[in-house]
């Protein structure tokens, strides 16, 4: 089988009719909060005149009307803030975890023509962790490049809440006094110990506005926006004043990130150029295992257990003890592959040394919770971790 043109299909974060930054309605009301039912003329209202005072002449139908108009005014408001409560507690169970666009970079390299403004890989960790004095909703953020989670190039405490004014949830960005001190804070929050407001550093203009579309549907989904120049910071390296945007697209299953800069003349900086955004996909974790026999001449085999990876281009090299590489390097992904039809699935890939392509694979449905193969030279399974 071989790698499609691209995976299934979903719609741009942002629609056609969404500018970002544009005042929107109230939830519930969709024609917004002006619509309330007009005075009667003169002489039937509660102005001063005639008819206008007491509760004689149509004063009973006058108090209806009065009540009415209060329902209008307030009722909308409140649903509007129960809704948005709703929308944050739905966000908070999607963002957390973690997500890799491996796939996408694997479809920019089986591409039959090259791509103009490729994608390098990129993996996110959003962990939930307890900052009281920055409120209940609190994540910290790592990513890292090209699979390898020694390059890391990005450490970050994310604070949500909700935007009345916005209807959206809102996100605070800030960036720690000391990254390389907070290395890892999602397998130990300890090291968030000393961190405060009073350390942090934030970014005025640069939050994130989060409002949420498909409700109930099979495309429930959040789109995440900057305010049109609004995020504007000074870069460390060139000292020239950035303007960055974010258009951003979250589901329960995928993330995708288009973040941008340009300089004051509109020069581009970062971001692709195409105007794609990474692509990413929610990681599963597994725990593994694997044998192979011995390099000498006896019938041993070499066991290694239990191996953690993950299913968006996961990898675990089979280095015997007292070697520096070994001969067999297990991979897990998440594919899509397209013929007649497009076929998602879970795959297992057994690479050999020195061979570029994998030797050997087994698949099964996306969703299965164990896989593993035999080649008699090598063996490996795979089982899916609790949460």
């Amino acid at each position: 089988m071989r790698a499609g043109p691209h995976p299934r299909p979903l719609s741009h974060p942002l629609p056609p009719n969404r500018e970002r930054g544009a005042t929107t309605h109230a939830r519930g009301n969709p024609s917004g909060l002006q619509r309330i039912p007009p005075l009667p003329g003169a002489g039937s209202g509660w102005e001063r005149g005639q008819g206008g005072e007491g509760l004689g002449g149509g004063g009973l139908r006058k108090v209806a009307l009065l009540a009415a108009i209060l329902l209008t005014t307030f009722a909308f408001p409140v649903a509007a803030s129960e809704s948005l409560e709703a929308d944050l507690e739905q966000m908070m169970e999607w963002f957390g975890g973690r997500f890799d666009n491996y796939w996408q970079v694997r479809l920019q390299e089986a591409a039959e023509e090259p791509v103009e403004h490729p994608h390098g890989r990129i993996h996110s960790i959003f962990a939930r962790v307890e900052m009281p004095e920055l409120g209940d909703h609190v994540f910290y953020v790592q990513q890292y490049a090209d699979g390898d989670p020694a390059k890391i190039y990005r450490q970050r405490i994310y604070r949500f809440g909700t935007h009345a004014e916005e209807d959206a949830v809102e996100l605070v960005i800030y960036a720690p006094p000391d990254a390389a001190a907070i290395v890892d804070a999602h397998v130990d929050p300890s090291k968030l110990a000393g961190l405060s407001l009073d350390n942090l550093k934030s970014y005025p203009g640069c939050e994130v506005y989060w409002q949420r579309r498909g409700r109930g549907t099979d495309d429930d989904h959040f789109i995440g926006y900057t305010k049109e120049g609004a995020c504007q910071v000074t870069s460390s390296r060139s000292g020239k004043t950035l303007i960055i945007s974010d258009d951003l697209r979250l589901d329960a299953g995928q993330i995708w990130i288009q973040d941008r800069a340009v300089d004051t003349e509109g020069n581009w900086v970062y971001g692709n150029r195409a105007g794609i955004p990474h692509k990413l996909q929610r990681v599963r974790f597994f725990e593994c295992w694997a044998a192979a026999p011995k390099e000498d001449e006896s019938d041993d085999w070499d066991l290694w257990r239990p191996i953690e990876i993950h299913d968006q281009g996961g990898r675990y090299e089979m280095v015997p003890p007292g070697a520096e590489e070994g001969r067999y390097t297990i991979e897990l992904f998440q594919a899509v592959y397209t013929g007649e039809n497009s076929v998602p699935i879970l795959e297992l890939a057994i690479r050999e040394r020195g061979k570029e392509k994998s030797i050997a694979y087994s698949w099964a449905d996306p969703s299965s919770r164990r896989i593993g193969i035999n080649l008699r030279t090598m063996q490996t399974g795979c089982t899916l971790k609790k949460d």
